[in-house]
């Protein structure tokens, strides 16, 4: 499947329904928030299977029994990952709501990766998911004397979480007992949820917020974020320098996976 869903917004009334969703939005231009749907996955992928192994007529009696009877069964899934959007913490742009967005302005040099896929332990590879450098705080504007920072370029939903990949696999084994009666059956079952134990990440959600303008001192100009994961001084709420907040756009535990780890589940059921 392919396919783009286009909104200006994708919560529910009550509750925001998808975790990537910006909660408040600005209702006195919708532009600025239209962009794609926080689901929109731009690439769906399935397959799924179920082969009933063939038994050699040859066989009879016990060994027919014993050796035949075995069925394989997977589902195959693959999909691109869920956009989500860079934003500047507190309320920037003096709505004095405390749930409030601001975006950032994107470095024109960056082109459209903005992101390090894979990228999922600062501590590891010294680099966060997303491509800090590639972003800024808008640079202040001064209306009769009082400095103001304008809403950004960055846009919603500019980003792609990390995409997902599952594989679930079965084996079956069915046992016919004609003695008993004609449908008689016991089959054995093994389940594999998750095969490959492969660790599919939630977009970056719990670090969206990646610059704080309230660390710059009033009337300097931000300068991109760092390359690597950002490592204030001691003592500092977020770099002097950026403003980049702590962890920002870092993949962790913070954020949980979309699927579970490797789970098996052994089943045995009786059919007459």
């Amino acid at each position: 499947t392919w396919q783009k869903s286009i909104d200006t917004a994708s919560g529910a009334v009550i509750s925001d329904s998808v975790i990537t969703a910006i909660s408040t939005n600005n209702w006195f231009d919708p532009k600025l928030t239209r962009a794609v749907s926080d689901f929109n996955a731009a690439k769906v992928f399935t397959l799924n299977y179920l082969w009933d192994i063939p038994t050699p007529k040859s066989w009879s009696g016990f060994t027919r029994s014993a050796a035949g009877g075995w069925e394989l069964g997977g589902i195959f899934s693959a999909s691109s990952g869920e956009p989500f959007t860079p934003l500047l913490a507190g309320d920037v742009l003096g709505q004095n709501n405390t749930d409030s967005f601001a975006y950032p302005d994107r470095v024109p040099s960056c082109g459209n990766s903005l992101t390090n896929p894979g990228n999922r332990d600062p501590l590891a590879n010294g680099l966060p998911y997303i491509k800090l450098q590639c972003f800024v705080i808008p640079p202040l504007a001064t209306v009769n004397g009082v400095n103001y920072i304008p809403l950004g370029n960055a846009g919603r939903n500019i980003l792609t979480g990390p995409g997902l990949i599952n594989f679930d696999f079965s084996v079956v084994k069915n046992t016919k007992i004609p003695r008993i009666s004609e449908a008689f059956n016991v089959q054995l079952r093994l389940d594999v949820f998750n095969l490959f134990n492969r660790a599919n990440f939630n977009p970056p959600v719990s670090h969206m917020f990646i610059m704080d303008p309230t660390a710059l001192v009033p009337g300097t100009v931000a300068v991109p974020g760092p390359t690597g994961a950002c490592t204030p001084p001691a003592g500092l709420k977020a770099d002097p320098a950026n403003g980049c907040i702590p962890n920002a756009g870092v993949l962790d535990g913070g954020d949980n996976t979309a699927t579970t780890s490797r789970q098996m589940q052994v089943s045995i059921k009786i059919i007459w």
